[in-house]
């Protein structure tokens, strides 16, 4: 981890460091997680082929990644991180704080790394601090249908939400959509195929804690 996180450090010292995105932007600041993700891929000396067996994304979506013609969904990317054996906050900056005994991480409103692609916006939360057990973000949820989120998924590890506004169902492999409404919260196995889908007039904001098991890397889909 520490032979990447160098590398990385030699070749994005020329890259302008990421802003936080302002609560009243509607525009986002360029990530380079795609440069990000070949740096570490390179020095654990993997093909694309191999991580994407190690992770179950497939290649294609690797190399769309990593050339920064798309982003990952959070839970890929948790996925991703353990199996580059660098934590999730890697990909967004220079490496936050180890957490540690005693350590705390604030995160104001508004001031977490956001994600945007065209299924999901998501910002990340307490991204200061890394190898952390715990992995929180806030997600906008606006598709309505399985297809406009792009189907069922798992990860490793166990995962809690909580809506905080709106409606949203929640899709899974072994049980019928479930309801949640605004103040709803559910803890669960992530290993099991799941989904979000917004069930109102509205996007669902809702908080999302995934936790991740580094021993039990499970293939997903795209």
């Amino acid at each position: 981890m520490s032979e990447a996180l160098s590398i990385l450090r030699r070749e994005t010292s020329n890259t302008a460091a990421i802003s936080r995105k302002p609560t009243n932007s509607k525009r986002q600041e360029k990530l380079h997680i795609g440069e990000r993700v070949k740096t570490f891929r390179k020095a654990l000396q993997l093909s694309l082929s191999e991580l994407s067996i190690q992770t179950g994304i497939s290649e294609a979506t690797l190399s769309r990644v990593e050339n920064d013609q798309t982003l990952m969904s959070a839970a890929n990317l948790y996925v991703l991180s353990q199996a580059l054996n660098v934590d999730m906050s890697a990909f967004f900056e220079s490496p936050g704080s180890p957490a540690r005994s005693g350590i705390r991480s604030i995160t104001r409103k508004g001031q977490g790394v956001f994600l945007e692609t065209e299924r999901y916006s998501a910002q990340v939360l307490s991204n200061d601090i890394t190898n952390k057990m715990m992995n929180p973000a806030i997600d906008i949820v606006a598709g309505r249908t399985l297809e406009e989120v792009g189907g069922l998924h798992a990860h490793p590890g166990e995962e809690f939400l909580i809506v905080l506004e709106g409606n949203l169902h929640l899709h899974s492999e072994h049980y019928a959509p479930l309801l949640l409404e605004a103040e709803d919260s559910i803890y669960f196995d992530s290993s099991m195929k799941h989904a979000y889908v917004c069930a109102g007039d509205t996007p669902a904001r809702i908080l999302v804690i995934a936790t991740i098991d580094a021993t039990h890397l499970k293939s997903e889909g795209e």
